[in-house]
């Protein structure tokens, strides 16, 4: 208590200054009145706690956070008392004080992202404390989440699997996350932007299709990919090209050796495999074979995709090896004096170059004399054969002889002489008799 003293220069009693109330302990003596005139007594004064304030909001940090996990608010304290506020994240404590105002002063505290570990935290306590025993508490009553994992990759399942004619569908299980559970899974089709996922998921669409998948959990940290990949065909491929090719002479789609055939050209979804068959054999796989079969044969080819859909087409091979061949009618003729007709007819097994032959379709010989006709014969690709007749005998009748006369007569004897025939006269086999018509 103190006494003010008045301009009487009286003192008057039980009249305090409140200015002049100081709470320290041992300012000044405890022992009633002094020869300054006041009147000294030592009373304990109670000390009032700090106000303190939050900015109450949810925090998250994630993977991708670049900011320090921050709590602030305002702290004030009316005998301007310098203040220190104390929170504790995770076992972390940051401290930081606040200089003495009876007016709100704003303070924060900051944690970095490398030095807090994974977890939920609610109820963070935060502390203001005077240092004179004026101390209180505040309730951070929002969640601080720190989730610094993404989480595992999800599943994918296609059916059917591998190539298909068929639509294929899709399932997407999400992945695993034990901090802050999944919040949504998304998926891309041929990296396209990315969807909620939420079904599942047809593809009809022909060709390779990858599909991507993530789950993100609820610190909106984004977890590994998964990648399938539909191959769906529902067309057959483009039919395949069948080329001949032969080192022999080819003329008019005939060949005269071996054929080499190769096949190639379709176009499709996936691998396409080739298979062939000569004539009416079976199919086998491949491209390339070589024909040596004289004739015609048949070269079937066709192009089966991932699905065992195919296109086929055909090709003909035609070899000849063999000389042509031909037959006459007659072939041959025993002696006569007429002339002879024949004809000459190529045996058509395979394409014939022709004969030279007169314009009419028969051969005539009137001459006499033993006659062979001779053939030589070539078809299209070059091959030759020669070919000989029987013979073809023609005499005419004999003519009367010309200028029969007698020389060298004698006695017993006379020599008869005349004329055989002229010009193209076949004479071989020519008998004459001489006969006696007077004794």
């Amino acid at each position: 208590m103190i006494i003010q003293e008045v301009s009487t220069g009286e003192k008057i009693k039980d009249t305090l200054l409140n200015e002049n109330i100081i709470d320290v302990d041992g300012t000044y003596p405890d022992n009633g009145l002094h020869q300054d005139g006041y009147w000294y007594v030592k009373k304990a004064i109670n000390n009032r706690i700090p106000v303190v304030t939050l900015n109450q909001e949810s925090k998250v940090i994630n993977a991708s956070t670049t900011e320090d996990l921050q709590i602030n608010g305002t702290v004030k304290d009316v005998e301007n008392d310098n203040v220190q506020i104390s929170v504790t994240v995770a076992g972390i404590t940051k401290t930081t004080s606040v200089n003495a105002s009876s007016t709100a002063r704003e303070w924060v505290l900051r944690w970095t992202k490398g030095e807090l570990p994974e977890g939920t935290f609610i109820d963070v306590f935060v502390i203001a404390d005077d240092g004179k025993g004026g101390a209180v508490a505040a309730v951070y009553d929002k969640n601080i989440l720190i989730d610094k994992t993404g989480p595992s990759a999800p599943t994918i399942s296609v059916s059917p699997e591998g190539w298909t004619n068929q639509n294929v569908q899709v399932n997407v299980t999400p992945g695993i996350d034990s901090i802050s559970g999944i919040s949504k899974t998304e998926y891309s089709i041929s990296n396209g932007s990315w969807q909620t996922y939420t079904a599942p998921l047809t593809i009809s669409t022909e060709g390779i299709t990858s599909i991507k998948a993530r789950s993100i959990d609820g610190a909106g940290n984004a977890g590994a990919l998964q990648a399938v990949k539909t191959m769906i065909v529902k067309n057959p491929p483009t039919t395949p090209s069948i080329k001949l090719d032969s080192g022999s002479i080819y003329s008019k789609g005939w060949y005269k050796g071996p054929v080499n055939f190769d096949i190639s050209g379709s176009t499709g979804y996936g691998n396409i495999q080739y298979e062939y068959k000569i004539g009416d054999g079976p199919f086998q796989s491949g491209t390339s074979e070589v024909i040596d079969l004289e004739g015609r044969t048949s070269v079937t080819a066709r192009a089966i995709n991932e699905a065992g859909i195919g296109n086929e087409t055909q090709a003909i091979v035609q070899i000849d090896k063999t000389g042509p061949t031909a037959t006459l009618t007659p072939n041959s003729s025993e002696w006569t004096s007429n002339s002879v007709k024949y004809k000459v007819l190529p045996t058509p097994m395979f394409p014939s170059k022709g004969f030279e032959v007169l314009d009419d379709d028969e051969i005539v010989i009137a001459n006499e004399g033993e006659w062979y006709v001779h053939l030589f014969l070539e078809d299209e690709v070059g091959n030759q054969s020669f070919y000989s007749s029987q013979a073809f005998k023609i005499q005419s009748q004999p003519a009367s002889p010309e200028n029969v006369r007698a020389t060298n007569v004698q006695e017993n004897q006379v020599t008869i002489q005349w004329d055989l025939p002229q010009g193209n006269v076949y004479t071989d086999g020519y008998v004459y008799e001489i006969r006696n018509t007077v004794t």
